[in-house]
């Protein structure tokens, strides 16, 4: 079992021994009072012998009359006297929860005191023991204790015993007394009912200080510090966490083991707390034996007796573990903190009600504002700060969109500074939603594009000024191309020699494959690539009607929409213009229902071109390199340009493959 504190066991024992000298008094009265009673009545039985004997003597006399008057007053004083001792008696009983009866050892015959008659609902007379006796659940032992009283004359003893009625305790004490020649017993039976719950409470109370020592010595670091500031005593736990054995800290200052000693913790400042208030807390920083450091909360609390304090308690639980939690959260909290702070956007945290829980210092600079609005609504900064409340409106109309929405919004707000001039501000507007798909939390961040945005607007004024050069450009050269196509066309129209005419004819419209290319790029909106689809259509049916005013040729188109870079335009126009040329030139000639197919398609930003005809294609022993051909010289030329991967068939006429790379970036 474990010690209790030295004035709590003091305590217990005062008050175990006050009891047991309670009782002793008791019995040592009723006692001298029985004692007492016995003897009047003795001394009444001879007085009322000799005056039987006397009796006659007496009247003949004449002095029986005044003696009688004599001892009529005086028996009625004893009378008197003895009513009151009884009354006495009886009031002790009750105080003392005890009554008494007797017994006749020869007749068995008992009698009750009042108290006793009362305490078990009985008659002042009873005919035997045994009818006391059933009254007990020991009925069997009383008995056998009575019985065996009266061969032996010895006192009878029972410490506890419980009645059959309602379960209380009772003492029996009793031993044989002579009275008028009459052996009888006289016996005490005290309720100790009350006791006993005192004992079972006071028992309780042991076994739960007991528990709550336990409790407390697993738990806490418990130590006492005297009236000096000296240590003068420490449990188990304050040796264990400090290192120190407890010889080692009796006598030492209460904060040797302290590592920040400051006037706030000092012993005479834990004084002045304590003249103003029940207790002394604070967490300590203090080091164990090892150096290793560990954080205590530490209740200090005076131990006072009698008006004067003896010595303080102090209390103390070890809140290591959670201090460097908190240190580590502290930590991280000030590192995401910092970033939140230099972030260069604008920060606001809101809670389902609109309300501020955080705002970084970019999104509201001046700290007391900042301050302010946490907690609050833009309705209380529009009141605080005399703001019109459109401005909260706006906000809170926002703030319902994506609550209502519960998906990003996303838009760039414009305003006016304090200099006039204007301010482009990106808000996002994330709502963070818990398990229900309610509102958590609203983020809102606010990014200002003012030099973007200004910067885009120039980039796209200068684009405009641009795209209109450009067009002016490509238009300027389209005309100059047709220029030189009249010129061309004149000098045709002077010239007598067929060949010379079908040499500027195929120059001609070498001529025309550009122009076109110009003409679409001016009439376009998109100057860094043009519909190469609707190119080659437009392109290869102005050569079909030149070449093929009768259209015996059929031309047939297998083109996806395929968007080109105008670099790569040019030598695709030359390519397509020099193979639809070469096989209206050479291909058909005896050939029933000739055909061109012209096929275009892009994937994986690679376009693949193929031109092929029904004609009768080149010789069999043709080598692409040799052939004296300045078309075919032209579409190898043109080809490498493209960096394409290009190869010439012979399958059913002439067939012509290529692939290359369709970049749509503009090189500069």
């Amino acid at each position: 079992m474990n010690e209790f504190h030295p004035k709590l066991e003091e305590q217990i024992r005062q008050f175990v021994g006050e009891n047991s000298r309670l009782k002793r008094k008791i019995a040592g009265l009723l006692s001298v009072v029985n004692s007492t009673y016995e003897q009047y009545e003795e001394n009444l039985v001879d007085r009322k012998t000799v005056f039987s004997k006397y009796e006659s003597t007496l009247l003949e006399k004449g002095i029986l009359t005044h003696q009688n008057e004599v001892l009529s007053n005086e028996i009625q004083l004893k009378n008197f006297r003895l009513e009151q001792c009884k009354i006495q008696i009886s009031n002790f009983e009750k105080l003392s929860h005890a009554g008494s009866f007797k017994i006749n050892l020869r007749s068995d015959i008992m009698a009750n005191s009042n108290q006793m008659s009362r305490m078990f609902d009985i008659n002042e007379y009873e005919p035997t023991f045994k009818n006391f006796s059933s009254l007990f659940i020991e009925s069997d032992l009383i008995n056998e204790a009575i019985s065996n009283c009266k061969l032996t004359k010895s006192s009878i003893r029972f410490d506890e015993v419980r009645s059959i009625k309602d379960n209380r305790y009772f003492s029996i004490n009793g031993e044989v007394i002579n009275e008028r020649g009459d052996e009888l017993l006289q016996v005490v039976v005290k309720d100790l009912t009350a006791t006993k719950m005192h004992e079972h409470e006071l028992e309780n109370a042991i076994l739960n200080l007991e528990f709550y020592k336990s409790v407390i010595d697993q738990t806490v670091l418990l130590s006492t510090i005297n009236i000096d500031g000296k240590i003068s005593f420490v449990n188990q736990n304050f040796s264990d966490i400090s290192g120190y054995k407890n010889l080692e800290m009796i006598g030492k200052s209460f904060d040797f083991l302290m590592t920040d000693k400051t006037k706030e913790n000092s012993f005479e400042e834990i004084i002045e707390s304590l003249k103003l208030n029940d207790n002394w807390k604070s967490t300590i920083k203090n080091i164990n034996k090892n150096g290793e450091i560990y954080w205590l909360d530490t209740t200090i609390i005076p131990f006072i007796k009698d008006e004067k304090v003896i010595n303080y308690i102090s209390i103390q639980v070890d809140v290591t573990e959670k201090v460097l939690e908190e240190q580590k959260v502290e930590a991280q909290r000030t590192f995401y903190e910092t970033i939140l702070n230099n972030l260069p956007l604008d920060i606001a945290v809101f809670n389902e009600k609109h309300e501020y829980l955080y705002v970084n210092p970019i999104g509201i600079k001046d700290p007391e504002t900042r301050k302010f609005v946490i907690g609050k609504t833009d309705y209380d900064y529009c009141k605080q700060y005399k703001k019109d409340i459109s401005i909260a409106d706006a906000r809170q109309a926002i703030f319902d969109q994506v609550l209502k929405s519960k998906k990003l919004l996303e838009f760039t707000d414009k305003a006016t500074n304090k200099e006039g001039k204007d301010v482009y501000v990106l808000r996002k507007f994330f709502p963070f939603l818990n398990a229900q798909n309610e509102l958590e939390y609203m983020l809102g961040i606010g990014l200002d594009v003012t030099e973007k945005t200004e910067q885009s607007m120039q980039i796209r004024e200068s684009l405009v000024e641009k795209e209109a050069l450009l067009g002016e450009v490509h238009h300027r050269v389209k005309n100059n191309l047709s220029i030189f196509l009249g010129l061309v066309e004149m000098q045709m129209n002077r010239m007598q020699e067929p060949n010379l005419i079908n040499e500027f004819a195929e120059i001609k419209n070498r001529i025309i494959s550009m122009s076109l290319i110009h003409e679409k790029l001016y009439k376009s909106a998109n100057f860094a690539q043009i519909d190469l689809r609707e190119y080659i259509l437009d392109f290869v049916n102005y050569l079909s009607k030149f070449f093929d005013v009768e259209q015996k040729v059929k031309i047939k188109f297998e083109l996806d929409e395929v968007f080109a870079n105008t670099k790569n335009t040019v030598p695709v126009a030359l390519i397509i213009n020099e193979l639809i040329t070469n096989a209206y030139k050479h291909a058909f000639e005896g050939i029933d229902n000739p055909s061109i197919t012209i096929q275009l398609s892009e994937k994986d930003a690679m376009i693949e071109l193929a031109i092929f005809d029904n004609g009768h294609g080149l010789a069999a022993d043709f080598d692409i390199l040799k052939l004296d051909s300045l078309g075919i010289k032209l579409i190898n030329i043109f080809s490498k340009q493209l960096k394409a991967k290009f190869e010439f068939v012979n399958q059913n006429g002439l067939r012509y493959n290529a692939t290359f790379n369709n970049n749509k970036q503009i090189e500069l």
